[in-house]
């Protein structure tokens, strides 16, 4: 037996409010995708001025290594340790953005370079407090070297992470 006109029509609004709903589904799932990547983007952004302050106390800090063995005022090395602190946990902010092989091996080099920085930066005050103020200024060159490095592979990084929050937004 043939279906009635009623019901092959219902049949037909039947498809078109599925597809309707389907579409519907579709679109809100893409826009929360780009809310999402907008969202990390925006995020991103803000760790990138913050990066920029992070690493401005960096050379600071430099710049108060470089004060103490001109001066040996202990005095100029106050603000060194808050900075340290501040760089290892932007460091543990940018862990869960690291997602390529490439970036994860770049955040490594960053903290095996901060490492080696700040190991640098207090043999330097340890041998000026020494009398060793000629060792103290071979390994303060050789400590500012890793600040140069510090800055250039955390530029790296955050431009390569930011390509990464755009693709993922597009």
């Amino acid at each position: 037996m043939k279906p009635g006109l009623t019901a092959r029509l219902m049949a037909v609004y039947a498809t078109v409010v599925a597809v309707l709903l389907l579409s519907t589904w579709w679109g809100h799932r893409s826009l929360a995708e780009t809310e999402h990547a907008a969202r990390q983007l925006s995020d991103l952004g803000i760790d990138v001025v913050r990066l920029t302050t992070t690493l401005q106390t960096i050379v600071q800090d430099k710049g108060r290594i470089a004060d103490f063995l001109i001066s040996g005022d202990r005095e100029t090395l106050n603000g060194v340790r808050p900075h340290r602190r501040e760089f290892q946990a932007w460091l543990e902010q940018m862990a869960p953005f690291a997602a390529t092989a490439e970036e994860q091996t770049l955040l490594g080099d960053i903290r095996r370079v901060f490492a080696s920085y700040t190991e640098r930066a207090d043999e330097v005050v340890r041998l000026e407090e020494a009398g060793l103020a000629d060792e103290a200024h071979r390994l303060f060159v050789a400590m500012a070297a890793d600040v140069e490095t510090l800055l250039g592979r955390s530029r790296a990084l955050l431009a390569l992470i930011e390509d990464d929050v755009r693709q993922q937004r597009v």
